[in-house]
């Protein structure tokens, strides 16, 4: 990442900030715009926005705005915007548990003012099987965005998730 010259991130579903701080050590000049609803994982981002150029957002992103449902999840890193497929309880019962909370939400092509996207820019998705809705909703972000890296499982998790084949094909189209 660092020999392509990223000067923008872009982590949408940032969690606690981790990929965020590493990117920052690998590239201290670049630019990071983090994405996560859950209150608790946007408190740890804005006490990192102390230390890196990081700029946190308190909302998921997707393919609708406004408020929205949001699953909690008892294991905090599965959380989504989609329901958990029996599957994902079965194989790690520790996220057996969700419960809905309202979050807001934004599809990322309303909001591009509020971004200073420049040079090389690198977008990370890493949403619990909810990628594609977010991709789907922000081509005018991706005419701008040179490297995706996005988290995809191949046994299906939740309800409605993409294959990664059907992303791909959408993302190389």
């Amino acid at each position: 990442i660092r020999d392509r010259g990223v000067k923008t991130v872009i982590d949408i579903g940032a969690y606690t900030g981790s990929l965020c701080f590493g990117i920052a050590k690998l590239i201290p000049d670049a630019r990071i715009y983090a994405f996560d609803p859950l209150p608790e994982n946007f408190t740890k981002l804005k006490v990192l926005a102390n230390d890196i150029d990081l700029f946190p957002f308190n909302v998921a992103v997707g393919n609708q705005e406004g408020q929205g449902t949001f699953y909690r999840n008892a294991f905090s890193a599965s959380s989504s915007a989609l329901t958990m497929a029996q599957t994902h309880a079965d194989e790690l019962p520790e996220t057996a548990h969700s419960e809905e909370i309202p979050v807001p939400f934004w599809r990322l092509d309303e909001h591009l003012k509020e971004f200073d996207v420049t040079g090389t820019t690198l977008m990370v998705l890493d949403v619990q099987g909810y990628e594609f809705e977010v991709l789907q909703v922000s081509e005018q972000l991706l005419a701008d965005v040179d490297i995706v890296i996005y988290e995809i499982s191949v046994e299906v998790l939740y309800e409605q998730q993409a294959s990664f084949h059907d992303i791909y094909t959408w993302l190389t189209d």
